[in-house]
């Protein structure tokens, strides 16, 4: 049997859909659109001359939330990248004191560099874990992120003593400026009569290079407006001489 519905019974039952519907989503919160935000942190080089010579880096960020699980990050760093080849990591090889007519596979010298970089970057980021909608954002979340920039490079290196007088004598001034004793330039004529004379051999880089960042990381929120978090950002570099060591090979 089917009795007719009164008004009030009908008004009761759509309170009640309207606050379990109230209920289901009671948990959601939009994500905030825009937030800013610094970073510092070490930095290490990977490459020809890749021994544990950390630098420093700090810089700032801005970041746009398209939802709680997809963003952009702009950012941007002013620190150093340092490295040598007195104890290389990736090579069995001999001291290598004639440079192999140009073979510059990794070999225990003593070369040495510092660049002082600035960089851009700009990185898509994937906040995992974040899709639901039926809960709070995780107080803990995970995050990769991949995107494109550039990096401003000022690198100066050096070979010392006999590995000064050897590279010079192998690639020239045109890979190397020689040195004496007292850090004075020595003239082509010279430093080509007397070997002897050179004690070091400088090198240097000064331009911009494409690079692609890519990385994962963590963060914890301390209520709405605070966030800490742990990041490893890897930066391909389209090119070869941000350690100052470009050479034939």
């Amino acid at each position: 049997a089917f009795a007719p519905m009164n008004a009030q019974e009908k008004s009761d039952i759509a309170a009640s859909d309207d606050a379990e519907v109230g209920g289901y989503f009671s948990q959601f919160r939009p994500a905030k659109k825009w937030s800013a935000g610094l970073q510092l942190g070490p930095t290490f080089y990977n490459g020809d001359a890749d021994n544990f010579s950390p630098g420093f880096s700090f810089g700032a960020h801005v970041k746009y939330s398209v939802s709680q699980s997809f963003g952009l990050k702009a950012y941007g760093d002013i620190g150093t990248l340092r490295g040598g080849r007195e104890n290389q990591k990736f090579s069995n090889n001999s001291r290598d004191e004639d440079f192999n007519g140009g073979n510059q596979d990794p070999s225990e010298d003593t070369y040495e560099f510092t660049n002082n970089f600035k960089d851009i970057n700009l990185v898509a980021v994937y906040t995992l874990g974040n899709i639901s909608f039926l809960r709070p954002l995780r107080k803990i979340q995970v995050f990769t992120f991949f995107g494109v920039g550039a990096i401003w490079s000022d690198v100066t290196g050096s070979f010392t003593g006999l590995d000064a007088q050897n590279f010079y004598g192998t690639f020239g001034r045109e890979f190397a400026t020689p040195l004496d004793n007292n850090g004075n330039e020595i003239s082509e004529a010279d430093a080509n009569a007397n070997r002897g004379l050179i004690e070091t051999a400088e090198t240097g880089y000064n331009g911009r290079n494409f690079t692609v960042p890519y990385g994962i990381g963590f963060k914890r929120s301390f209520g709405k407006r605070l966030d800490l978090g742990l990041e490893w950002r890897m930066n391909w570099v389209r090119g070869d001489n941000i350690d100052a060591l470009s050479v034939p090979i």
